[in-house]
């Protein structure tokens, strides 16, 4: 019985890592400037992403303080593109601003979307 019950965990596991990955892709798509109003190139659905994780990050940097918001998104320079084939990736990196209890403190944040919905992102920060 309990190899059933591990089996159906790691079914449950691998469903929602690929509903994850499906909805990452899908969301991916050309993002609008602006679209959470910090000014952001990446779409909704990759900046809620990119929130959460900074979020995570900063929770391990300081731990005490609770009251953290989102200031701004500074993009960096335009997207970049590049083209192999039918696959186009645009990459750029936007300063992310977080304000920590009244300090504002910053995150580089590298995207890469790639071809009709595949994305990623690399966080750098205090």
């Amino acid at each position: 019985m309990r190899k059933t019950t591990q089996g159906c965990r790691r079914g449950i596991l691998t469903a929602a890592t690929v509903l994850g990955v499906a909805s990452l892709m899908s969301g991916a798509q050309a993002g609008s400037a602006g679209s959470y109003d910090i000014g952001s190139l990446a779409t909704p659905f990759l900046q809620s992403k990119t929130q959460i994780t900074i979020l995570g990050q900063d929770d391990k940097a300081a731990p005490a303080c609770q009251d953290k918001h989102f200031v701004k998104a500074s993009p960096a320079e335009a997207p970049a593109e590049n083209s192999i084939g039918s696959v186009t990736e645009r990459k750029w990196r936007e300063m992310w601003t977080l304000n920590r209890c009244g300090n504002e403190v910053n995150y580089w944040v590298y995207f890469t979307v790639v071809g009709n919905g595949g994305a990623y992102y690399a966080i750098v920060g205090p």
